[in-house]
C-alpha cells in the first residue's frame, strides 16, 4: 500500500482520535470536579442540568473546537434535512428493530455478568420524582444525548472518515463510539446502534433519521425509569408491555428491510479500490489519536470492572 495514500488517512484518524480523547477526559474532569465539589450541595433538577452541560460541553463544544482548529467546515460533514416518509418511515423502523433487539440481548448479557459482580457500569442516574425533574431527565437523557452525539459521531466523525469509504467510515465510526461509552457490557449494544445511526446517516445524507432513532431508544430507557421510579405502573405489567411492544417493533421492522431490500443496491457500500477496507482499519488503528483514546478508554473501563468486582467480593467474602 502506497505511503501517500495512506497517511492522508492515518492524520485524519489520529485527529479525531485526539478529539475523542479530550472529549472523554473533559466529561471525566467536569464530573469528577462536580463529584468533589458539589454533588452533596446540588437537588435533584440540579444534579440533571449539570449531565446536560457535561454533555453538551465535552461533545458539542469539543467537537465545534476540533472543526476550528482542523479548519473543517461544519457544513461540510453535517448535513440536517428533512426526508421523505415513504423512505424515513421504513428506514426507522428498520433501525429500531436492530436497536431494541441488541438491547434486549444486552440487558441478557448484565444479568449474567452480574452474576461476577461486573456491572454495567458506576450508577450515575439521577432518581427523577416531580414532574419537573421528570420533565428535565427526559431533556437530559432522551434530547441532549441524541443531538450532541449525532453531531459528534455521525456528523464530524462519520463524515471526515467517508471520504475514505462509506463501509469502512461505517464501521470505525460505531466502533469508536461503542467504546465512547467505556463499559465492557455496553460497547456491544452500542456498535450495534452504532452502525444502524451511520447507515441511516449514510443513505439519507441527513443527520435527523439517526437523532429520531437515537431519541426513541433513549426515551424508551428513561421513560421506563421514570415509571419504576415513581411506582406508577407493576413491574411485571411493564415487562409484559415491554416485550410486547418489542415484538410488534420487531415485526414491523422486518417487514421495513424487505421493503427497502426491493430497492436495488439499497444495503450496498461503497468503498475506495485504492484502500481496501482491511488496509483502511489498520492504518486507522494504529495512528497515534486512536491509540492515545483506546489506552484511555481500556484504562477506565477497567477501572469501572475493578470497582464493581470489589464490591462484589466485599458482600460475597
Amino acid at each position: 500500500m502506497n505511503y501517500n495514500t495512506t497517511e492522508p488517512l492515518r492524520k485524519t484518524s489520529s485527529g479525531l482520535g485526539f478529539m475523542l480523547f479530550a472529549a472523554s477526559l473533559t466529561m471525566y474532569a467536569m464530573s469528577l470536579v462536580a463529584g468533589i465539589f458539589l454533588y452533596k450541595k446540588m437537588d435533584t433538577t440540579s444534579l440533571l442540568l449539570l449531565d446536560v452541560l457535561i454533555s453538551i460541553v465535552g461533545l458539542f463544544i469539543v467537537g465545534l473546537f476540533y472543526c476550528w482548529f482542523s479548519k473543517t467546515d461544519p457544513g461540510s460533514v453535517i448535513r440536517i434535512k428533512w426526508i421523505k416518509l415513504n423512505l424515513a418511515v421504513p428506514l426507522i423502523l428498520a433501525g429500531l428493530t436492530v436497536a431494541f433487539t441488541a438491547d434486549y440481548l444486552t440487558d441478557l448479557l448484565q444479568s449474567s455478568f452480574a452474576v461476577f459482580g461486573v456491572e454495567n457500569n458506576i450508577d450515575l442516574s439521577v432518581e427523577s420524582r416531580t414532574l419537573l425533574e421528570n420533565i428535565i431527565n427526559i431533556v437530559a437523557v432522551s434530547v441532549i444525548p441524541p443531538l450532541v452525539e449525532e453531531f459528534l459521531f455521525r456528523g464530524i466523525v462519520l463524515g471526515k472518515l467517508r471520504f475514505f469509504g462509506d463501509a469502512f467510515a461505517l464501521f470505525l465510526s460505531s466502533a469508536l463510539f461503542a467504546l465512547m461509552h467505556g463499559n465492557i457490557i455496553q460497547i456491544p449494544f452500542a456498535f450495534i446502534v452504532g452502525l444502524v445511526l451511520a447507515f441511516l446517516t449514510i443513505r439519507t445524507g441527513s443527520l435527523v433519521p439517526s437523532m429520531v432513532v437515537h431519541f426513541i431508544v433513549n426515551f424508551r430507557s428513561v421513560l421506563i425509569s421514570i415509571l419504576l421510579d415513581n411506582k406508577a405502573i407493576d413491574e411485571n405489567v411493564l415487562n409484559n408491555i415491554y416485550l410486547i411492544s418489542l415484538f410488534v417493533v420487531f415485526v414491523l421492522g422486518i417487514i421495513s428491510a424487505a421493503i427497502l431490500s426491493r430497492k436495488k443496491g439499497f444495503f450496498k457500500l461503497s468503498s475506495r479500490e485504492d484502500i481496501p477496507f482491511r488496509e483502511a482499519v489498520k492504518s486507522s488503528m494504529f495512528s497515534a489519536g486512536i491509540i492515545v483514546f483506546v489506552i484511555y478508554i481500556v484504562l477506565t473501563t477497567f477501572q469501572t470492572i475493578s470497582i464493581s468486582w470489589l464490591d462484589f467480593s466485599k458482600y460475597m467474602f
